[in-house]
């Protein structure tokens, strides 16, 4: 068998790039972490955490809707009526503040029979039809301003959610 000779072999390294890669490593890192959070939240669309849910009690009205909203994006408010509420052929629904203004509502399924006005919106009156039977409404909005909006949604003579969006450009 040959012999082996065992010779140190020494590489240099450059410390100086290797510290500086490193930093800038990291600051990579931090705005892939950064991008994530915003996309979750929904800033950049309609992630997971965008969207919020407002209930007045068990067993009354509950509103889901979209906390980040888009300029001139069609967005959905989901309204999940109380049973007692579709015992009747129809319920009064208020609409009031931005999402009968600013935010205003494009279509609303099942779409109303009438619609009364209020200083600050309308009260529109709703069918109880089979496709609405497991007591949801949907409000199609989109909105025409940027910044901080507010809204409520209520039943007339009944409680009334307060919802509050933001608009992105």
């Amino acid at each position: 068998m040959p012999e082996v000779k065992d010779d140190v072999v020494d590489v240099e390294q450059d410390t100086s790039f290797v510290d500086k890669w490193l930093r800038r490593q990291k600051y990579a890192w931090m705005a892939v972490g950064l991008l994530l959070v915003v996309t979750f939240t929904g800033l950049l669309g309609r992630g997971p955490l965008a969207k919020k849910t407002v209930s007045a009690g068990p067993g009354q009205l509950e509103v889901t809707y979209e906390r980040v909203l888009h300029y001139k994006t069609p967005a959905v408010i989901e309204v999940h009526l109380p049973q007692y509420a579709l015992q009747s052929a129809r319920v009064r629904v208020l609409l009031e503040g931005a999402v009968a203004h600013s935010a205003a509502f494009q279509q609303v399924i099942p779409q109303p029979f009438s619609a009364d006005p209020l200083p600050d919106g309308i009260v529109a009156e709703v069918p109880i039809t089979s496709a609405s039977q497991d007591g949801r409404m949907m409000i199609f909005q989109q909105p025409s301003a940027v910044g901080p909006i507010t809204s409520r949604i209520g039943l007339e003579g009944g409680p009334s959610l307060k919802i509050e969006q933001f608009i992105l450009p």
